[in-house]
């Protein structure tokens, strides 16, 4: 077969065989993933920005290459992942950018427009690697300049070129320096290798209707063996990217400023539209810094210190998933392995990520000392789907706990990601609780998986603990339910006269609601604690955690008179954060109780056939032999 036109139409087809050929192989190239850092989510970036391509194209047939090559360069920079993920952006831009304005281009067009693809990528990098996946795409553009000057046929090039690529490959582990059971050809090089495999292989078995169905779900990848046994200590810890939008960067300067603060740095884009990627230990500032230049938007930070652990640790078979609003803070969260996808909240314009881009202390004290109340909102649908594919890479089910739906529409958002990625392998549970008491259900559901226990016997238990919890919320003063709107003004302006605050309670089925009015201060804890315990009756709370908003000492002075109530409770102690702090404010302490809240023992071992015949053949004095078998 003999191409010697490109157009729109073809360059569509080609996108999505390449897609859809790096998507089978994202198990394999996370495996691999070694260079910048070992976090094992190379394939799931590059992955997810050709998806986001993809789905992109779907409902587009138009025949001109301009329109299709600069949509697949806008959908590319906007759904771009990672580091990999980031340079495919700035290839297809360079494509866009020589392709502008023709509707078809011979061989040695599209040869200029390989060329451009080849410098827009390493001059988005602010230190280009050789032996990654820059290298490979550099040949892959000198094999088009060099062919096209002889050939007019798009599929001899192509084949010229893959041959090409695959040579330079192979050569990255040693441009890399990687040695040992480090010595893997780039993973980011070899998805680029897998997308030109694709096209070559929808060129020779042209099966259209196929090759769209097949794009329809991400292939769920297989769980492997494949272990690189090190220690990567990791320099910067997080994974940082955003788009920013303006008239006009001067990228040398963005780039002089952003040097210090990490590695791994590319700048990606066009004139008017930059893709950041940066590892750093400061996001917080990256997204500071850029706000001075633009409206940044589709801010993204992945924790690669996480990353490294489930790639390089033998972990259970079942990830755990909790959102930021169960406030659970980073050394419990390490302790017993729960992943944490982040709220958004933002104060006007100005938008964070819990617990990422703004701690507890700024958060309050923003609160305290500004005019805006924050409003808070559910997680990027993107990072939630991007996590459970990122977790099914290294376990065979996820787990995903999430505040009450009544509260918050998180739980519908990890619905409908699990939906995306496969929903037989993804349980989302609703804890119909939030704060120090998801927290606590995550805790036991971490220490249920460490023991063995299924998926099934965790549901199951977690199910039993609905309406056996109370927890009470303690406002120290009812200024910002007024100002966030739970509280009408003139209610409020007559509690404060009065002294009195309200009691939040959360109700069985998850529901936010009046528990009562007590006074203001020490003096309401009595009375809480009262209610606290009419609740349970005769039964006696065997876990109790207690939260607070930037008040510790007054918390630590509440849970010691707790203690004289329920003394051999087993107690949770933390601090909470937006989610609640928006209309709690600062002061307000909120503690929980959990009855019959022990987890069931540990399922029993599996017997071998070898450990019986064991058994069975045991001596009076203990000692096991096994019969000698004869020539």
């Amino acid at each position: 077969m003999k191409i010697t036109i490109l157009d729109g139409r073809r360059f569509r087809l080609a996108v999505i065989a390449a897609a859809k050929s790096l998507i089978r192989n994202e198990d394999y190239l996370n495996k691999i993933n070694v260079f910048p850092v070992p976090d094992g989510d190379t394939g799931t970036n590059m992955a997810a920005t050709l998806h986001a391509i993809v789905t992109s194209l779907r409902s587009n047939t138009d025949f001109a290459l301009a329109e299709m090559s600069q949509q697949v360069s806008d959908t590319a920079l906007d759904g771009a992942r990672g580091n990999s993920g980031s340079i495919l952006a700035q290839f297809f831009y360079g494509l866009a950018t020589e392709l502008a304005k023709k509707k078809q281009v011979t061989a040695k067009e599209f040869s200029k427009a390989a060329v451009a693809a080849s410098n827009h990528s390493y001059q988005a990098m602010a230190d280009p690697k050789e032996g990654t996946i820059l290298s490979v795409i550099r040949i892959w553009g000198e094999a088009w300049e060099e062919q096209a000057k002889s050939h007019d046929d798009f599929v001899y090039i192509l084949r010229y070129a893959l041959k090409e690529c695959k040579i330079e490959l192979e050569k990255s582990p040693a441009k890399l320096k990687l040695e040992g059971k480090m010595k893997y050809v780039d993973s980011g090089g070899l998805g680029f290798v897998n997308m030109l495999e694709g096209i070559e292989e929808f060129i020779e078995s042209p099966n259209l209707k196929q090759l769209l169905e097949g794009i329809k779900e991400r292939l769920v990848p297989l769980i492997g063996s494949h272990d690189i046994a090190f220690n990567p200590n990791v320099k910067y810890r997080f994974c940082t990217e955003c788009l920013v939008d303006s008239k006009y960067f001067d990228r040398n300067h963005i780039r002089d400023l952003l040097l210090p603060l990490g590695d791994s740095l590319i700048l990606a884009g066009s004139t008017t539209r930059l893709k950041l990627h940066i590892h750093t230990n400061a996001p917080e500032t990256v997204f500071t810094i850029l706000s001075q230049f633009g409206n940044v938007r589709r801010k993204k930070v992945d924790d690669m210190k996480r990353q490294v652990r489930h790639r390089n640790q033998k972990l259970q078979e079942i990830a755990l998933v909790v959102d930021s609003a169960s406030d659970i803070s980073d050394n419990i969260a390490e302790k017993y392995n729960i992943n944490v996808v982040p709220l958004r909240l933002s104060f006007d314009k100005e938008e964070f990520i819990d617990g990422v881009t703004i701690d507890n202390a700024t958060f309050y004290d923003r609160m305290e000392n500004g005019k805006i109340i924050p409003k808070t909102s559910q997680p990027v649908p993107r990072d939630i789907e991007n996590l459970y594919r990122f977790l099914l890479t290294h376990y065979k089910h996820v787990i995903s706990l999430h505040v009450s739906d009544k509260v918050s529409g998180t739980y519908q958002g990890a619905i409908q990601a699990a939906s995306r990625v496969d929903s037989k392998k993804i349980t989302v549970f609703n804890t119909e609780s939030g704060s120090i008491g998801e927290q606590i259900m995550a805790i036991k559901a971490a220490e249920m998986i460490a023991q063995g226990n299924s998926v099934h016997e965790i549901v199951n238990f977690l199910t039993g603990l609905h309406g056996e919890f109370k927890m009470i919320i303690m406002l120290e003063t009812v200024k910002y339910a007024v100002k966030g709107g739970r509280l009408k003004p003139y209610l409020g302006g007559l509690l404060k006269i009065l002294g009195l605050v309200p009691l939040v309670t959360i109700t069985p089925d998850g529901k936010a609601d009046k528990e009562g009015i007590v006074p203001r201060g020490k003096r309401g804890w009595k009375p809480a604690i009262q209610k606290f315990k009419n609740f349970f009756g005769d039964k006696v709370p065997d876990e109790i955690g207690i939260i607070h908003a930037n008040c510790k000492d007054k918390a630590k002075k509440f849970e010691k008179l707790l203690r004289t109530h329920f003394p051999k409770a087993k107690y949770y102690y933390g601090e909470f954060g937006p989610v609640i702090g928006t209309y709690a404010g600062p002061g307000a302490i909120v503690f929980v109780g959990f009855s019959n809240a022990k987890i069931p023992p540990p399922p029993p071992k599996s017997e071998s056939t070898l450990d019986r015949i064991i058994e069975r053949l045991a001596l009076p004095s203990g000692k096991n032999y096994l019969p000698v078998l004869k020539k």
